[in-house]
């Protein structure tokens, strides 16, 4: 039996729990968690793992069929035509929000925390973290060279290591000159002087930021 609907959105022919909204759209709440996700997988841009971390996020979004929200294609319901979905779209999207926030480090929290879509806050991550790329290369060039070939392990394993490193470092695109000095200045800060780098990192989410501001 099709559904229909009426003026709240609830339905005729499907469970009690489903709502139908604009253009006959399917809304029913989610409870967004994931108890194999990594302990690890912590969004960290000294880790340089956006990549690893923003892949595995998506493939988890769309497996609980809550991409939609996640990429901003799924727009909320009016809540005047469509206050059931409207109640149950903000529901979704404040799980999948809270979510995304619990896999990032304080710092991140922090800098993220004023967005109010979990679509407003994966894009806000993606774009401090592509526009901060210099310190995930660093770290990428530097894990690279401490791979090694040995006896104990396959060659093929070995360079396909080294292969998918670089595949990665690629894609990051080009080493932008004044961040990679800042990088230097900040790894030589952090034996000695783990405050001053500390201070350094947070100044690097700021807009036009600059190792001459390092510097100073």
């Amino acid at each position: 039996m099709p559904a229909t609907s009426d003026t709240t959105g609830s339905t005729t022919g499907y469970p009690s729990n489903v709502i139908l909204g604009p253009n006959k759209v399917i809304y029913n709440e989610r409870h967004i968690s994931d108890h194999t996700w990594p302990s690890t997988l912590i969004l960290d841009l000294r880790d340089g793992n956006w990549l690893e971390w923003s892949r595995r996020l998506e493939l988890f979004a769309t497996r609980i069929h809550v991409f939609d929200y996640l990429n901003g294609s799924l727009l909320c319901p009016d809540a005047s035509q469509f206050p059931a979905a409207h109640s149950i779209w903000r529901t979704n999207d404040r799980s999948l929000r809270a979510f995304i926030l619990e896999k990032v480090t304080p710092d991140k929290y922090d800098a993220v925390t004023h967005c109010t879509t979990s679509h407003a806050t994966f894009e806000a991550l993606r774009i401090r973290n592509e526009q901060l790329g210099i310190h995930a290369q660093v770290n990428l060039i530097h894990n690279t060279l401490d791979v090694y070939y040995d006896h104990a392990t396959s060659l093929a394993v070995t360079t396909k290591i080294i292969r998918d490193a670089y595949e990665r470092l690629r894609r990051m695109g080009k080493i932008d000159e004044d961040m990679l000095l800042c990088v230097f200045l900040v790894n030589s800060l952090g034996r000695d002087f783990p405050h001053l780098q500390s201070a350094i990192y947070n100044m690097a989410d700021e807009p036009n930021f600059s190792a001459a501001k390092a510097l100073k």
